[in-house]
């Protein structure tokens, strides 16, 4: 299951790189150009405990998604990953790297919000 978190993260970093050069709003591209340089260090993290754990990570893919805002994708992906967390790893320490991914989404979202 931590290949798929892995999949998601590295699509929602794609996605947004895109919509950070798109964008018409100073304050979006800036939010969303944190965003994916921030996520890709904290799956990272993640990861490297994960397998401090657990041993090597299996293969993934990356799929491209489409979204109809990046906003709302973004709190989407957030939803997803808390309600699956129990899911990845049981592993305190993998747990906590993950709120701090959580936490990642969460702070652009609301930057993406009210710093229109």
């Amino acid at each position: 299951m931590i290949e798929q978190l892995v999949s998601r993260v590295f699509a929602a970093r794609n996605a947004a790189l895109r919509e950070h050069f798109r964008t018409r709003s100073y304050s979006q591209h800036v939010a969303l150009g944190e965003f994916y340089e921030e996520i890709i260090e904290a799956i990272d993290a993640v990861v490297e405990v994960h397998q401090g754990c657990m041993g090597l990570i299996g293969p993934f893919t990356v799929v491209d998604v489409k979204t109809d805002t990046i906003t709302s994708y973004i709190l989407a992906e957030a939803t997803w990953i808390e309600s699956n967390r129990a899911k990845f790893s049981s592993s305190p320490a993998v747990q906590n790297r993950i709120d701090d991914l959580t936490a990642i989404y969460h702070r652009t979202h609301s930057k993406l919000m009210q710093l229109r």
